[in-house]
């Protein structure tokens, strides 16, 4: 099972479909709110504060540097779910091939996902609105911002903000059959910390449950499918 797994989700990255559906947590609310078949390009710079390279959203690319490798074409399907107004805080909804792309475009919209400790800091608050901060500056590279009133609603202190986990979670895997259209659906659960934090953040109430989250056939153990994705992107 594990190898057909694989095998269905290696035919949706050749063929470019879009084969799973993430939720993710977030600051805010992305801009745009709504995005349908965009085409966003992201790359490696190298940043010598660091010392090392870091993916960013790259604005003109030609295309000898597709041919060439050396820039990654995504594909943008997102739409916001719910939104609570009083912590400004959002579910938001995608559809991609790969979860690389999620955090490094949501910090480029200035809608960092929650607990997110790679590109959080790419987003510092000034005079109140939430401003993008260049790669280059040392200070993208803190703790993300997290408000007071978040905090208390996860019934943490300011020292704990580093605990709080990535809050990106697969919800369905598609799996594609050699003609290109679904095969099968996998759905998996929440994990349990992040149906919490949807809870507190009364983003959904235990009567609601998750919106849209009627999926066909469920998986018990969420990491399965996630499982699966990590190794293949990042073997």
């Amino acid at each position: 099972m594990h190898d057909y797994v694989k095998k269905c989700f290696r035919r949706s990255v050749g063929l470019k479909k879009p084969s799973q559906t993430y939720w993710t947590v977030v600051h805010g609310l992305p801009v745009p709110e709504t995005a349908k078949g965009m085409r966003v390009c992201t790359h490696f710079r190298y940043i010598q504060n660091v010392g090392s390279k870091v993916p960013v959203v790259k604005k003109n690319f030609s295309k000898n540097e597709v041919k060439k490798q050396l820039v990654k074409i995504n594909n943008v399907d997102h739409d916001v779910l719910v939104h609570n107004k009083e912590i400004d805080v959002s579910v938001v909804e995608w559809l991609m091939t790969c979860n690389n792309f999620i955090r490094v475009w949501l910090a480029h919209c200035c809608s960092p996902v929650l607990g997110d400790r790679l590109c959080g800091g790419r987003v510092k608050t000034v005079l109140g609105k939430r401003m993008p901060i260049n790669p280059n500056n040392f200070s993208s590279y803190q703790p993300p911002e997290v408000s007071p009133k978040l905090l208390e609603k996860l019934q943490l202190s300011p020292g704990q903000v580093e605990i709080i986990p990535p809050h990106i979670h697969l919800q369905t895997l598609e799996l594609i059959s050699g003609s290109g259209e679904p095969k099968e659906v996998i759905t998996a659960n929440p994990p349990d910390y992040f149906g919490w934090t949807c809870k507190q953040l009364s983003l959904i109430s235990d009567e609601e449950g998750f919106p849209n989250s009627s999926g066909p056939v469920v998986i018990d153990d969420v990491h399965d499918i996630e499982a699966i994705e990590e190794e293949f992107v990042y073997e």
